[in-house]
């Protein structure tokens, strides 16, 4: 079963996760009724209504240096940092960085650096294994280009028309596609 991990404030969403072996966690988010924001209006304005891969990070300490070299794939950056506190109160920070000026939607990741945070799957219990994230894209789109650049591993790039998000992993109830 998913863990409940709360709101996230100012995106309108509210958010589950489950973790897998390898470090990687898949969230599951939804709008959050009692806080409006720019993401949460998005999923309802779509329609979606049952688990839909929306969107996909990548794990990276380079955020904010990757501001700057997006350009070259004509991506529009935009660097947040994020500041909260542990259980304990220290304080913590994290940063990520979206992509804007493409049109294949969460077929382009984003970017997420934990810094001092404690990475969301450390206190998660392990579902199963991630077995497989695809993504699809056309040809001349510079995602193909900006994956490459980044260096990431254990994506399975596709060429294609139209853009596709895909997730595959185990679970005790079996592969979950």
């Amino acid at each position: 079963a998913a863990v409940i991990a709360g709101t996230v404030k100012g995106l309108g969403i509210k958010c589950a996760r489950i973790s897998f072996t390898d470090a990687s966690y898949l969230e599951i988010i939804a709008p959050d009724p009692k806080g409006p924001g720019p993401i949460g209006e998005l999923i309802k304005s779509k329609g979606i209504v049952e688990l839909t891969p929306f969107h996909f990070a990548i794990r990276t300490k380079r955020a904010e240096e990757l501001k700057d070299e997006v350009s070259q794939f004509s991506y529009t950056p935009d660097h947040i940092t994020m500041f909260g506190a542990k259980p304990d109160g220290t304080p913590r920070k994290w940063e990520m960085l979206y992509l804007y000026g493409h049109k294949i939607g969460g077929t382009c990741p984003f970017f997420i650096n934990w810094a001092n945070s404690d990475h969301p799957c450390a206190t998660l219990p392990v579902v199963g294994k991630l077995k497989k994230l695809t993504i699809r894209a056309p040809d001349d789109d510079p995602v193909h280009k900006l994956l490459e650049h980044v260096g990431v591993e254990g994506i399975t790039v596709e060429t294609g028309d139209k853009p596709k998000l895909e997730v595959k992993f185990s679970s005790p109830e079996g592969t979950v596609k």
